[in-house]
């Protein structure tokens, strides 16, 4: 183990670490260091880029490079390993077995070959001494985790609790017992899909070390030019892929955790599905949390998004909700704004773990595989359809899922296709508008809107024509008011009053009142008349 771990720190050494990976000015270094430190590093630098709540982009993006660039075990390895399991001479269980490797990985390398009832198998072979070297490894980076400042988020992950978890990861993929349940959990969510193909397994010929399937023969999805010229309808797969692996997500709870092109395989008229090693894992309540999330995210909920993530995160350290809340709203408002086919989902994905880094929230192993999955389909579509868009698919089907899961027992199909095709139009430009309303009805009750008339095509005559209307109006009013007024006085018998035509005792205020009120009058029917307008 000594000699290991001296192995280990100089090879860091010598690519420029010799500060850990909190300080990587050049990302590329640490991805030849991991690859010069053999399988267990290339695996977990595998596994870390699909975790951006543990490492940062530069280093995902040069992580994601990383192949498994290892020679392969040769035949007769493969053979002992092969008849150690089975307890059975080689040729006992394959009537052919092809001595080069159809892939050759880190862990394990992959055989074709023909069981004795003629069917084609693929043989997965644990290559010799992997898990004793990966758990060893493993073990020594514990040790030096508590040394090495190894990721810039220390204070929101705990250095050794990611190597505990990546171990538990590693030696997951390493038993094939699991991959094999793995499958046959998968085949009984997606049995009754037809488009959905799922390799069978022969449990006879399966160990930990060990795992036979059926061979499927087809196209890679990424091999586009060769699916356009067996006559495939991309825009269909692309539907198909998008709508299956949202059902796996939100509907089964039981997803591929790692859908990249090499393990999408399109054969006759489906889509099948290979390595089974990496899955994720959601019960209801987690699919309810999930499903919150991105109803926050489509009806522009601040609140709601801004909870969901609380309740599916971690909170490492106590948490300023307020400035956590506002710089969600910042983060959302900016996307909101754009068309969806514009918004780019790694990007987002970045920027929320960057706000929740900074926050001291992590995220389960769950929510990272679930994202990486998602993104890893967008990229596959954006390849295959460009002008199919992920959301285009995945808004509508949560819509649809959400009222199908309130009870409602009279929406009908028709209903519920309308309400699809009223999202797909919406989510092309319509996730701004609950965003700009909710923003109004915020100014509003917050007293920070203004209202602004503005005229336009109204020349200045008009204004002028407008005062003299106000002004006449004004010295009616006031006539009006002298004739009331002046009324009242005269019936109050206040004072000594004048004689005026013959009517004794007439109040002097009140004869000023009427006077004025006939001198206004009169002059506001010859200003009428004047002007021609009656």
């Amino acid at each position: 183990m000594n000699k290991r771990v001296r192995e280990i720190i100089s090879v860091f050494l010598k690519h420029g670490l010799k500060d850990g990976l909190a300080i990587v000015n050049n990302p590329a270094q640490l991805r030849e260091a991991v690859e010069e430190l053999g399988p267990t590093f290339i695996k977990i630098g595998q596994v870390l880029s699909t975790r951006p709540d543990i490492v940062s982009q530069p280093i995902i993006e040069e992580f994601k490079k990383l192949r498994d660039n290892v020679s392969p075990v040769k035949f007769e390895d493969i053979k002992i390993i092969i008849e150690k399991e089975l307890n059975k001479p080689l040729y006992e269980i394959f009537t052919s077995f092809d001595r080069e490797p159809i892939a050759c990985a880190s862990i394990a390398q992959v055989h074709s070959a023909k069981l004795k009832s003629g069917q084609k198998v693929v043989v997965k072979v644990q290559r010799p001494n992997i898990k004793d070297m990966i758990i060893g490894d493993i073990n020594i980076l514990k040790k030096l985790a508590k040394f090495l400042n190894i990721s810039p988020q220390v204070a929101v992950v705990n250095p050794v609790e990611i190597i505990d978890e990546l171990g538990k990861t590693l030696k997951t993929e390493l038993d094939f017992i699991n991959e094999a349940k793995n499958i046959e959990i998968f085949e009984k969510y997606n049995s009754n899909i037809k488009y959905i193909k799922i390799p069978k397994v022969y449990n006879e010929y399966t160990t930990e070390n060990l795992i036979v399937m059926e061979y499927i023969e087809g196209i890679k999805i990424s091999e586009k030019s060769l699916l356009v010229e067996k006559g495939y309808l991309l825009d269909e797969i692309a539907e198909k892929l998008v709508y299956n692996y949202m059902k796996q997500i939100f509907i089964d709870g039981f997803f591929h955790g790692d859908p990249h092109p090499a393990n999408i395989i399109i054969t006759g008229d489906a889509i099948a599905y290979i390595d089974f090693g990496m899955m994720g894992v959601l019960n209801e309540t987690a699919r309810k949390k999930y499903l919150a999330l991105l109803e926050g995210i489509a009806t522009g909920d601040i609140d709601k998004l801004t909870n969901s993530i609380l309740r599916i995160a971690i909170k490492k350290r106590d948490l300023n909700f307020d400035r956590f809340s506002s710089q969600i709203k910042d983060l959302y408002r900016y996307y909101a704004y754009l068309p969806v086919e514009e918004i780019n989902i790694p990007e987002i994905t970045e920027e929320i773990f960057k706000i929740c880094r900074k926050n001291g929230i992590s995220m389960p192993r769950e929510a990272t595989m679930l994202i990486k999955g998602i993104v890893t389909i967008e990229s596959i579509i954006s390849d295959l359809a460009p002008d199919i868009n992920i959301m285009q698919i995945t808004v509508p089907f949560i819509r649809k899922l959400k009222l199908e899961n309130i009870g409602i027992n009279d929406i009908t199909d028709d209903f519920l296709d309308q309400v699809n095709n009223m999202y797909i139009l919406l989510s092309k430009q319509g996730l701004k508008v609950p965003l700009q309303l909710g923003q109004l009805i915020g100014n509003i009750l917050d007293e920070k809107v203004k209202i602004k008339l503005e005229h336009t095509n109204l020349d200045k005559g008009f204004f002028n024509e407008l005062n003299k209307m106000v002004n006449r109006i004004v010295f009616s009013i006031i006539v009006a008011s002298l004739i009331i007024g002046s009324s009242l006085i005269i019936r109050s018998d206040f004072g000594q009053g004048l004689k005026v035509f013959g009517i004794t005792n007439v109040n002097i205020l009140g004869l000023i009142g009427f006077l004025g009120a006939g001198v206004l009058g009169f002059w506001v029917l010859i200003s009428i008349l004047r002007s021609g307008k009656l």
